[in-house]
């Protein structure tokens, strides 16, 4: 579904599903493959009667499968074996194969599919059938427990509880109207438990500890402390390189009488250093616990934070989003860690100009030559 162009997916497909054929996953994929084959912008208008019904085939197929499995499991465990073997630590690649999750229009072609069987339990409960009706109602509620039950992920887990609270509620009114009070208030109980404004699932993999705000705070302390370790080390050097011209025999006045400013600038550099050191690493050793947790354990709790940490560290706080994207769009080299390289250049021009400005001054003005 994310590569359906290369050339390769079709046999890898058909290969697969030989060798799983009563998974759901499947089915999902020919659905997908006719909606962006016919409906490339996302409308839902069929030209013909002909692909709708091999769209409602594939779903009524995929609805009517006895498992799903997204095989997202081995890839985490294909991960954690390829990554320490090729020592591939670029945590923005690794973070891209950590994250990766049933796309959203498999789950949007399910809500779509399901209520129009809700829908046509509703009629069939509106002419008396009641018994086609709940079967139409259990069919959408057991497609949502396949999901739920059998996903490895949030989204999975958040699809699959979207779809059984939309038919525990006519389940719930149904029994109501058989006038069995018990099944009803279970019914009740399940619409409600797994609501998905209210309902959570609290430890499935991807579940964010700190949030976007605190991470998007660490990323603005860990590029604050970067910057100012550069800063530092270029009034180290440049104060060094005075103490060192103003140590010479030969050295002049301006020099000899800049040794004291010199000295202070080295220790008050110095100690900024490692305070901007020592703050950085603080901020950033978490997320690298994170990175190691998913590497030599396959573990994807928190991921998402370091999503969100990995995302803002691309951008220097206080910045407006839209530089960004005017920066990306005329400079973009396809390296996400393109702009790291371009204001760390920015930030050593600026150390420069500033070093050229210091040893200007220290060194006091140019003297004309007697003639």
């Amino acid at each position: 579904m994310r590569n359906p162009k290369l050339s390769e997916t079709g046999p890898w497909v058909e290969k697969l599903e030989q060798w799983d054929p009563q998974n759901a996953l499947f089915h999902l994929i020919t659905a997908e493959s006719i909606v962006r084959a016919h409906f490339p912008r996302g409308v839902w208008a069929p030209p013909n009667q002909e692909q709708d019904r091999a769209w409602h085939i594939a779903m009524a197929a995929a609805f009517q499968s006895p498992k799903f499995d997204d095989y997202l499991d081995r890839v985490v465990e294909l991960n954690r074996k390829v990554v320490p073997r090729y020592s591939f630590y670029d945590p923005y690649e690794v973070e891209s194969r950590m994250e990766l999750d049933l796309p959203p229009p498999a789950i949007e072609n399910s809500e779509r599919f399901a209520l129009s069987l809700l829908h046509s339990g509703q009629e069939l409960e509106a002419r008396g059938d009641l018994k086609g009706a709940r079967e139409k109602y259990w069919a959408v509620a057991r497609y949502g427990q396949m999901i739920d039950s059998q996903g490895h992920t949030g989204f999975e887990h958040w699809g699959g509880t979207y779809l059984q609270a939309m038919a525990y509620k006519p389940l719930k009114a149904l029994s109501e109207k058989e006038g069995n009070s018990a099944e009803a208030a279970l019914f009740g109980y399940l619409a409600s438990k797994f609501n998905p404004i209210t309902g959570e699932h609290k430890g499935y993999p991807g579940e964010s500890a700190f949030g976007p705000k605190t991470s998007e705070r660490n990323a603005a302390v860990v590029e604050i402390s970067g910057l100012m370790i550069l800063l530092f080390s270029g009034l180290v050097v440049i104060a060094l390189s005075i103490l060192i011209a103003g140590s010479r025999r030969n050295a002049g006045p301006a020099a000899r009488s800049a040794k004291p400013v010199a000295t202070m600038v080295v220790l008050t550099s110095a100690v900024g250093l490692l305070f901007s050191s020592v703050t950085l690493y603080l901020t950033y050793r978490p997320y690298w616990y994170i990175f190691q947790s998913a590497i030599l354990n396959g573990d994807r709790v928190q991921t998402h934070d370091l999503r969100d940490f990995l995302t803002s560290a691309q951008r220097l706080p206080g910045v407006p989003p839209h530089v960004y994207v005017w920066l990306n769009a005329l400079l973009y080299s396809g390296s996400p860690s393109f702009l790291f390289y371009v204001w760390a250049g920015v930030t050593l021009l600026g150390v420069i100009g500033l070093a050229l400005i210091l040893l200007r001054h220290l060194l006091g003005p140019p003297r004309a030559h007697a003639p």
